[in-house]
């Protein structure tokens, strides 16, 4: 699948193009949709779809095709192609199609994308796993050249300790996401485990009633931490880039000394109690 992602970032008609592993799959079909949320899905793709018959239609092809089990595929790659022409974009589509068949892909239904464009922000739910687990996850930014080797060797560090995280219910998820000219790799950690104050806050009621009393579970947040940790020394390795400040990596380690004390001096004028990312920075 990733080698596929790779062969396709060069069409310039490629407007979107996400993969999912078997662990995001199994997520997915696990967490499902209520029947309002289906129905609400429902009605924002007929409304995105291009005037009232052919929104209809596309509806409700996304509701007949939406039924295939997602547990069933391994890999899968999901693509939106724009043009300014409906004869470029049937052209574009069509190389797609012959680029991921010479990668060993099978057409699938066009749900997750026609779901995601008719509206990109529903209410958050992915703050928790499907049955309540706790989500952590990290992101690298690599040249294409560079993914598989980081891929490989992250499960290879993941396989290290596969006895821990099952004793302790620690799962996987990988997500890719081609962005210009760069793959975007996120693994995304889940396990069973005691919601902060943040969860409670911030989680659907439904989820906040079902799992607000889960009983702690330490050793395996101790090993969720180790494994990202040890995944993103992986991809900095491989020399992964990524977005956002906040966002866990090891910043200091690939600054020089002029940068750090630039930084310092920052801090300082304009968070002196150390209230922004404490602990992450080291500052």
């Amino acid at each position: 699948m990733i080698d596929a992602q790779i062969a396709l970032a060069g069409l310039d008609d490629i407007a979107d193009s996400y993969g999912f592993d078997a662990g995001a799959h199994e997520n997915m079909r696990r967490a499902g949709f209520t029947i309002g949320e289906r129905a609400a899905a429902l009605g924002d793709v007929a409304r995105a779809g291009g005037g009232p018959v052919r929104g209809l239609a596309a509806a409700f092809r996304t509701a007949v095709r939406g039924r295939r089990a997602l547990a069933d595929i391994c890999n899968s790659l999901h693509l939106v192609i724009e043009s300014t022409r409906e004869a470029a974009a049937e052209t574009a589509c069509a190389a797609v199609a012959a680029c991921a068949e010479n990668h060993g892909g099978a057409a699938l239904p066009d749900t997750i994308p026609r779901v995601t464009r008719a509206r990109p922000f529903r209410p958050l739910k992915s703050l928790l796993g499907p049955d309540g687990e706790r989500w952590l996850p990290l992101h690298g930014l690599l040249p294409p050249s560079r993914a598989m080797a980081a891929v490989e060797a992250a499960r290879r560090r993941l396989s290290e300790s596969e006895s821990a995280m099952a004793r302790h219910g620690v799962r996987v998820a990988w997500l890719t996401t081609q962005v210009a000219d760069r793959l975007l790799l996120e693994p995304q950690f889940f396990w069973p485990d005691a919601l902060t104050p943040f969860h409670l806050r911030a989680v659907t009621p439904a989820q906040k009633e079902r799992f607000a009393n889960r009983a702690p579970n330490e050793r395996g947040r101790v090993l969720v931490h180790e494994l990202r940790a040890a995944l993103a020394g992986v991809l900095a390795e491989h020399g992964a880039i990524h977005y956002q400040i906040g966002t866990y990596y090891p910043y200091l380690r690939r600054i020089d000394p002029g940068q750090r004390t630039l930084l310092e001096a920052a801090k300082r004028a304009l968070d002196p109690e150390r209230l922004i990312n404490p602990g992450v920075l080291g500052l």
